[in-house]
């Protein structure tokens, strides 16, 4: 007997929706079957493009009608609470995109909900399914480059932009407190804790150097792992003029004892060196592809959960820790300290 696709609602029609959208309707075993936003302008065309007939502005109305299994917000961050509690007490399992919330207690707070409604709450933290952050982990867990004492990752560029919009798709940033790690850098922050393991411990520098924005836009962040291994992140939105080629911007790399893994995101290949030569693991299309395919992995990963009750491998109570590790950086900007976390 065929199985009904399980009925998902979106909440947010923004420019980070595209993703959630092309993912959902690359998912076997689900229907997206309406959308939502305060502008109902957006979600009219969002709907449009999907080819979904529901379109509602108001988030309760909608579950209350479309009574969905899955709902999946993608609106800002000091919004989740309030959704996740609308999806929670329908019985909707909900998908929340990141950061899950301004505070380790509200964070902590809307897990609890979801738990004592029985649903299933999981981050949509895409960085971990990207296509390279995969082919890393197989081939650490099969042992290729040896025990990993070292994973770096520098995120791509972006020109100095001292004139409003700062960011054109997504113009709100510029007005958070908190930017660069709390907004962008939490994504290789996470991957770290998914390839190397939990952190101790967190050393963090921040700057504003663009006047048109609120919080750092740029930043580097240190973790120490438990396993002894430490993880570097380099961020930026304020190259002047945008990078030069070559500069190795969006590439990640880990460091073993027996080898490197090196991530190029300028010829989106992955491949491992060791003393026996260079191999190329794998090739990848252009990078807007291997981006989406992190949304569509992440989805399609989360949609098998809620159908056979297996695990999710960015489970909320789990991202709970990255979102932990990410304030920490924080507390470390203000001190001048190394943070350890419990």
């Amino acid at each position: 007997m065929a199985v009904a696709p399980l009925r998902v609602c979106l909440i947010g029609c923004g420019w980070i929706s595209a993703n959630h959208g092309a993912a959902w309707l690359a998912t076997p075993g689900v229907r997206l079957v309406a959308v939502c936003d305060v502008d109902e302008t957006k979600a009219k065309a969002r709907a449009a493009a999907w080819g979904v007939d529901g379109v509602y502005s108001d988030a309760a109305e909608m579950i209350e009608r479309e009574k969905p299994d899955i709902v999946d917000i993608a609106t800002r961050p000091e919004t989740h609470t309030a959704l996740v509690g609308l999806a929670a007490a329908a019985g909707a399992n909900v998908l929340c995109q990141k950061p899950l919330a301004p505070t380790m207690e509200e964070a902590t707070a809307m897990v609890e909900t979801c738990d004592r409604r029985g649903v299933r709450f999981m981050v949509l933290e895409m960085w971990r399914y990207l296509p390279w952050a995969q082919e890393f982990d197989r081939h650490i867990r099969a042992g290729a480059i040896g025990r990993v004492h070292y994973f770096r990752t520098i995120q791509g560029r972006e020109a100095h932009r001292a004139v409003h919009p700062v960011f054109g798709n997504q113009p709100y940033f510029r007005g958070m407190p908190r930017l660069m790690v709390y907004e962008a850098m939490i994504h290789p922050l996470d991957t770290a804790r998914f390839l190397l393991g939990e952190v101790e411990a967190v050393f963090a520098r921040g700057h504003r150097v663009n006047p048109a924005n609120v919080g750092e836009d740029m930043a580097l962040v240190v973790f120490d792992h438990a396993g002894g291994a430490t993880s570097l992140h380099d961020a930026s939105w304020v190259t002047p003029g945008g990078p030069p080629d070559g500069a190795g911007l969006g590439d990640a790399v880990a460091e073993g004892s027996d080898g490197v893994l090196h991530y190029s995101r300028e010829r989106n290949i992955v491949r491992l060196s060791t003393v026996d030569g260079t191999t190329v693991l794998a090739s990848y299309p252009d990078y807007p592809m291997v981006n989406q395919a992190g949304f569509t992995n992440c989805i399609g990963h989360f949609a098998q959960a809620v159908r056979t009750g297996g695990p999710m491998g960015s489970d909320a109570r789990d991202n709970l820790k990255t979102l932990r590790a990410t304030l920490a950086a924080y507390e470390s900007m203000e001190t001048g300290q190394v943070v350890g976390l419990d």
